[in-house]
This record gives C-alpha cells, sequence and structure tokens, in this order.
C-alpha cells in the first residue's frame, strides 16, 4: 500500500454548502468532506481516461475496500496541520488525579473542532490535555465572507435576495487530505495528473461563479502522519477513529460497535461530466469523522439505484479511513464532586 499527502492550494474563494444554513442565508463549511472530495476526483478521471476506465476503476473499489481510500479535507496553515476532534472524550481524562478537574477541561476541549497534528496525537495517545496550550490556529487558516445574491423569478421577473458564504484561505494555506491506495489499481503519476485537472473545474459550490479552483500538490507521508497512522510503539490502542465519513455496508453484514459519534445528513445535488443533467440525490447518514468505534466497519460506496437510464452508475463514497484510538473505559459516566463515576 502507497500513502500520499495531497495539499490543495485554493486560487479562489471555496463553498462548501453546510446544513447550518438558514433561510436565505447560505453557510459554506471549512473542511470538505470525503465523499465530495471523492465525487470531484472521480469527476476528473472520467473525463481523463473515459467511462469504461473510471467503471474498472469503481469496480475495484468495491471489490476491494482497502484498494483506494481518502480521508476528508481539513485544513492546513504553512508545515502546520490540523485533525478533526474526536467525539470522544480524551483518554487523559481516565487519570483519577484529574477527575475535579475533568467537565471544566472537557466543556473547553470541545469547543475545538480541529486541533494540530502533535496535539491530535497527545490527545490519541491519553498524555496530558492543556487546552489552554493549543490556541485557536485553524481559524486562522482562512476567514469567512457573506456575499449578497439576487434570484429572478422565471414568471414574475420578482427578485429576490440572499445570502451565501465563501471561505478565503491565508497565503500559504488551504484544506489537505490523506490518500492510502494500491498501486496495482491507480497510479500515483495518475492521482497527480486526476487532482490537477480537478483543480482546473473545481470542487463544491458557486463554481459557475469562480469558487473552488485549486492547485494540488502530492506529497510523501511525514514522520508526523506516520505516527498518526500507524500508534506509538508504547500505547495499547483498544479502538479506531474515522477520518473519513463511514457508511456500513449492511448488506454484506459489516458488523461494528460505535462507541462515540455523530451523524452527518447527506443530500443535495450530483453532477457527471459525461451526462448534461443535474440530478437530485437522495438523503443519507453517515457517521461523520471524528467518531469512534471499537471495531472498523469497511463502509461502502453507495450506489443509488432508482436512476434510470444513465449513461454510468451514481455512487456515494463512505468508506472508512481509520487511524488507531484508545477508548476511555468510562464513556457514558459522570464524575461527582467526590470524584466518585456514576452512570448517566
Amino acid at each position: 500500500m502507497r500513502r500520499n499527502i495531497v495539499k490543495l492550494r485554493f486560487k479562489t474563494p471555496l463553498h462548501v454548502g453546510t446544513d447550518e444554513a438558514t433561510v436565505n442565508n447560505e453557510a459554506s463549511s471549512r473542511f470538505i468532506h470525503s465523499d465530495t472530495v471523492f465525487s470531484c476526483f472521480l469527476n476528473s478521471y472520467c473525463m481523463l481516461y473515459g467511462v469504461e476506465k473510471t467503471k474498472e476503476f469503481i469496480e475495484n473499489c468495491v471489490k476491494d475496500k482497502r484498494g483506494f481510500v481518502m480521508t476528508s479535507a481539513f485544513p492546513f496553515s504553512g508545515d502546520n496541520y490540523y485533525v478533526i476532534m474526536p467525539v470522544s472524550i480524551p483518554p487523559y481524562f481516565e487519570n483519577p488525579k484529574f477527575a475535579h478537574e475533568r467537565w471544566r477541561y472537557y466543556k473547553k476541549v470541545k469547543e475545538y473542532s480541529f486541533i494540530e497534528i502533535e496535539h491530535f496525537i497527545e490527545f490519541r495517545d491519553g498524555k496530558e490535555v492543556i487546552p489552554e496550550d493549543w490556541g485557536n490556529q485553524s481559524n486562522e487558516c482562512c476567514s469567512e465572507e457573506i456575499r449578497p445574491r439576487v434570484q429572478i423569478d422565471r414568471i414574475s421577473s420578482d427578485a429576490g435576495l440572499y445570502h451565501v458564504g465563501v471561505v478565503h484561505f491565508e497565503r500559504d494555506a488551504g484544506l489537505y487530505l490523506l490518500l492510502e491506495y494500491d498501486d496495482r489499481y491507480i497510479s500515483e503519476s495518475c492521482i497527480r495528473d486526476t487532482f490537477k485537472n480537478a483543480g482546473i473545474y473545481g470542487i463544491g459550490g458557486l463554481r459557475s461563479s469562480g469558487c473552488g479552483h485549486f492547485e494540488a500538490d502530492l506529497l510523501p507521508f511525514t514522520e508526523d502522519f506516520e505516527n498518526l497512522i500507524s500508534g506509538s510503539d508504547n500505547v495499547i490502542y483498544n479502538g479506531y477513529i474515522s477520518l473519513s465519513l463511514v457508511y456500513p455496508d449492511l448488506e454484506a453484514q459489516d458488523y461494528y460497535r460505535p462507541v462515540a459519534y455523530n451523524l452527518c445528513k447527506r443530500e443535495g445535488w450530483t453532477y457527471s461530466s459525461f451526462e448534461n443533467v443535474i440530478r437530485k440525490r437522495g438523503r443519507l447518514y453517515f457517521y461523520s469523522e471524528g467518531s469512534v468505534f471499537e471495531d472498523k466497519p469497511k463502509g461502502c460506496l453507495y450506489e443509488y439505484k432508482d436512476y434510470k437510464d444513465t449513461v454510468h452508475p451514481y455512487y456515494r463514497y463512505g468508506i472508512g479511513f481509520y487511524i488507531p484510538f484508545k477508548i476511555v473505559s468510562d464513556v457514558g459516566k459522570e464524575v461527582d464532586t467526590d470524584g466518585k463515576a456514576r452512570v448517566i
């Protein structure tokens, strides 16, 4: 298996829709879910190599779910990489000496969406957690702008005002993702060319307004990322955390045991570079990034089988990308002022 870091350096603002939008105000996410990244990658791959080659690639992904896996795209700034905050509480909070202060720090920890990779490894390995030392550097990677826009009614020609959010990244900042793949199915040069082509056409929404265009750098794993994926030698892990969206393959009896998780609703629209049509995607619920499991659900490429008369099948990416994690033994317990735990 080969591994690479893909850094996306955005040349224009980015708009990625979220479920947090309100009436007449569409917000933008500061990271990109793995299913959106994969859709962008697959459309670009299809444009370069054709439908038949793409079908062969998809068949390999379905047959060997470890043959091509990717994370969601998280922020970076220079050489500082940020990782999604785990849903589970820090393993360090198991320490009885920390019992009286743990919930005060726990609320502070939950304020963070991303933390630097070195702090994440400390968090994951059960080392001391001091949120005050983390800062809030991931927010310094980008800034958000709310843009007014006008929609015109096709029948009455009435105008309506609404707003959309776009994200501007700093000069040496952007988003990155991790890839793990078998070079029997796809080569490094093919991945590089596919991301280069994808950057020309863009990712996310408002691409017709110039948003989402990027340049991609394909880099080898650093020592920090090798440690992140493989784990520390002196730590015993008893679980896994997902760095991508996960949709369990229920037909294949994909058994798993979630410990702490959030569900992410995914719907919207999809577009194919080989069909001049936009299709409505059915609503699906995924385990979100940062979800913690005792076992690894392999996940699957979900196929939309209700589309008729299409040139090719439509898929949604739900294969998990996991790293080892130390699960707290008393998840679901609360600590009294006397330091004793009680089940809640």
